[in-house]
């Protein structure tokens, strides 16, 4: 393990990228270090006129460990807009509204269990981004670290590494439209 920052990460990818998405040395920062590999890299995926259509990547611990205890971060970037996602902005269901402007979301704190059963801060996060809807987990995040903090500057660098916009070719579905009061700050 070489050694990390306990710094906020940037909100850019520079430098090597992990599935052409987040900053190796954030990656390394935000997992404290431990060796990982890539797996199910689905990479960003482009439609044949070189849009984005899609975007997947998994990392884990390195060696023996399987399943989703072994996991480390997971990025999932789809088209559309996620409606559920939406319902629960709306209604305040979710503890962390996401920091970024017009970017509604969540971020969740959690808790995750390694292979060897040890139980590690991580955290979600959920963003509608422009048509863009990015899911990000970060499973384990050492002593020091800001895991809520990790994942939105993580998803941070997933749309500027993929060059998504927070411009919509439609407008959002209202809380009334999704059958939701919404919650004053919402």
């Amino acid at each position: 393990m070489e050694p990390t920052s306990t710094a906020p990460l940037a909100a850019r990818a520079s430098g090597k990228r992990v599935c052409d998405m987040v900053a190796e040395r954030s990656l390394r920062d935000a997992t404290g270090g431990v060796d990982y590999v890539v797996q199910d890299n689905g990479g960003p995926v482009y439609r044949s006129n070189r849009e984005l259509n899609f975007a997947y990547c998994r990392v884990l611990l390195a060696g023996d460990a399987k399943g989703t205890d072994a996991d480390l971060l997971e990025v999932r970037v789809a088209h559309g807009t996620d409606t559920n996602l939406l319902r629960d902005v709306y209604a305040g269901r979710k503890p962390q509204k996401y920091p970024v402007a017009e970017v509604p979301g969540y971020v969740e704190p959690q808790s995750f269990v390694d292979p060897e059963g040890a139980e590690h801060p991580g955290a979600v996060a959920k963003a509608q981004w422009g048509d863009w809807t990015i899911f990000l987990t970060l499973r384990r995040s050492p002593e020091g670290r800001d895991p809520s903090g990790d994942v939105v500057a993580l998803s941070r660098q997933v749309a500027d590494s993929l060059k998504l916009s927070k411009e919509r070719e439609e407008p959002l579905p209202s809380a009334a439209d999704l059958g939701v009061t919404a919650t004053p700050d919402r």
